[in-house]
């Protein structure tokens, strides 16, 4: 009886990928989970066939197939966060040790331990995606709660956590009953099923993505490149008086007078250069809140980097480092403190009146309830409830 139940929820996992495939075929962020969506198809499909058919005694060809579940996981979140048409650089031959491993078969729980591993380090590369969305969409974007992915490091963790518990019962399987090891089986399917159906509605349901990830990863790479490039010179310029002090401490005090000199005056000049480019980017910064000031930017709904720099006719770049240095602060929460605090004023002129909190926040550039209730308790530290509560009790 287990073991029927193990093909049932394989036959709902496999239904639930088919509706998936055509939920995800339209839209072209979810390429990478349409092909996972067919991998569970594929796999699910091979495993009631070695189960209850005769392909177990011709070929075992599932256990190298658990060394594409990485590439996948990593692909899902990469078309997630990137609006490239383009795979990962390199990304198929990420897929050769799958392809190797069905002429290894002989060994599947070594195969199954090197895809286990294989899984949580491409999932950690996923996550790291994550987070580097996450960063850009706050840097760029007024609208970050709305493009947030958060939830995708629900499903890595989930995922994660499914890859060590199969691991662990199939080496358990010589120490344990054919009935436990059936039974977990089944409760790993069904898991499985229920964490799919949670990223399918998740994904179903994501509001809208940031845009720019890619370009945004390319500037950041190239300044991280000048960056170093400045590192090095800098480094060169203050480490050879250093070695130069070495080499000449036995020649007398007229050498260490003047290497003493030399260092004194790159010293002044790096601090003089700091003071200006601090100096240049708080004028820059009081161009900037200017323009978002007289012109209310603020009530811009999804307001973006971008869109201020076209009204100040500053660089993104300029004013993504003007605020940090300045205020900071990123420009998630830049924008928003402005929105909050215009609300809040709008809110204590119509204190002892009936309030429509969506009917303000809307106004003043949200886009939903939710994420202003959200940004709201983060940047003032109460709810908005608790606000409106507090003006009343001060009257």
């Amino acid at each position: 009886m287990p073991g029927n139940l193990v093909n049932v929820a394989q036959v709902l996992l496999i239904y639930a990928s088919i509706l998936g495939i055509a939920l995800l075929v339209p839209k072209k962020r979810f390429l990478g989970l349409t092909l996972f969506s067919a991998f569970i198809i594929l796999s699910m499909s091979l495993n009631l066939l070695e189960e209850i058919g005769p392909l177990k005694r011709i070929w075992l060809v599932t256990p190298a197939l658990l060394l594409l579940k990485g590439p996948l996981y990593y692909l899902i979140v990469y078309k997630m966060v990137s609006d490239s048409p383009n795979f990962p650089k390199g990304y198929w031959l990420h897929l050769l040790p799958s392809m190797i491993s069905v002429l290894l078969t002989a060994w599947p729980q070594w195969i199954i331990a090197v895809a286990t591993l294989s899984q949580i380090i491409y999932l950690s590369f996923a996550a790291k995606l994550i987070n580097i969305y996450q960063t850009k969409t706050r840097d760029n974007r007024s609208d970050a709660v709305d493009l947030t992915l958060s939830w995708v490091r629900v499903v890595l963790i989930s995922l994660a956590i499914l890859a060590i518990y199969d691991l662990t019962r199939l080496n358990l399987q010589p120490y344990i009953s054919s009935t436990t090891n059936i039974n977990g089986q089944l409760a790993g399917t069904v898991m499985g099923l229920l964490v799919y159906s949670y990223l399918l509605v998740k994904a179903l349901k994501q509001p809208s993505f940031y845009s720019g990830l890619a370009d945004h990863l390319e500037s950041t790479d190239h300044l991280e490149s000048i960056d170093h490039s400045e590192r090095n010179e800098h480094a060169d310029n203050t480490q050879k008086p250093i070695n130069a002090s070495r080499d000449t401490s036995n020649k007398g005090n007229q050498g260490s007078a003047k290497l003493d000199n030399t260092s004194v005056e790159t010293s002044v000049k790096n601090s003089d250069e700091a003071f200006t480019d601090a100096n240049h980017y708080k004028t820059l910064f009081a161009a900037i809140e200017k323009t978002v000031v007289t012109q209310k930017l603020y009530l811009k709904p999804r307001l973006s980097l971008a869109d201020v720099a076209s009204a100040t006719g500053l660089l993104t770049r300029d004013i993504s480092i003007a605020i940090n240095r300045t205020a900071n602060q990123n420009f998630n929460d830049y924008i928003n403190l402005f929105r909050i605090n215009a609300i809040k004023q709008e809110l204590n002129r119509l204190r002892g009146t009936n309030i429509n909190l969506l009917e303000i926040a809307l106004a003043h550039g949200f886009n939903s309830k939710s994420s202003f209730n959200q940004v709201f308790k983060r940047l003032s530290g109460q709810t908005p409830k608790a606000y409106i509560d507090s003006l009343a009790d001060s009257n």
